[in-house]
């Protein structure tokens, strides 16, 4: 009986990677966008920074990325699912 079930979660497990394997999709093309935030020459602590996509210019994107400000001021954007950048636009 246990012989069986190493069997399945073996089975399992290899699916799983087989199948992860086979649905990696890059999805859209990303930009790197990082810099520091400032307000008046000085480096903001902390905080958050979105861009929204701008359909203007053409960008239809459905992400907004965002990030993290560090202490020193330093951010750097990402998209959902943790890809670095945000689409051009």
């Amino acid at each position: 009986m246990a012989t069986a079930r190493i069997r399945v979660a073996a089975v399992l497990a290899v699916a799983l990677v087989v199948n992860a394997a086979g649905c990696k999709d890059e999805g859209e093309r990303l930009a790197p966008v990082g810099g520091v935030l400032t307000v008046q020459a000085k480096p903001v602590p902390n905080g958050t920074v979105t861009f929204y996509p701008d359909t203007a210019k053409g960008n239809a994107t459905q992400h907004q990325p965002c990030g993290v400000v560090a202490a020193d001021g330093r951010f750097e954007l990402f998209v959902p699912g943790g890809r670095k950048g945000a689409p051009p636009g």
